[in-house]
């Protein structure tokens, strides 16, 4: 072994060990970050969360909905995106223009 390789190894093992006081003397240290921890009783509660985005939605469901005649609408019984039922009445279409044509 030539005189250079002896002396990297030298510094290389002098360097590991100062590196190792360094660290053994800070992990020992007062001023060493203390950990605090609180400890809480579990509750029950609900969670709201709130999402504050843009994009598109897309309806997981998509029904058409019509109807045999056209005419106005004289009294609706569900609203927007309300859930109905199979069979159940939505809208009464206004019968006066039906009478009047038949009259």
């Amino acid at each position: 072994m030539n005189k250079q390789s002896k002396l990297t190894l030298i510094l290389a093992a002098v360097a590991v060990v100062a590196g190792a006081v360094a660290w053994w003397h800070q992990a020992g240290s007062p001023d060493a970050p203390v950990h605090d921890y609180t400890q809480v009783t579990l509750q029950q509660g609900s969670i709201t969360a709130v999402v504050s985005a843009t994009g598109t939605l897309n309806a997981v469901n998509t029904v058409q909905v019509g109807s045999q005649v056209s005419g106005s609408i004289a009294q609706l019984y569900a609203d927007f995106n309300e859930p109905v039922k199979k069979g159940q009445l939505i809208a009464q279409i206004d019968p006066a223009v039906f009478a009047a044509k038949v009259a």
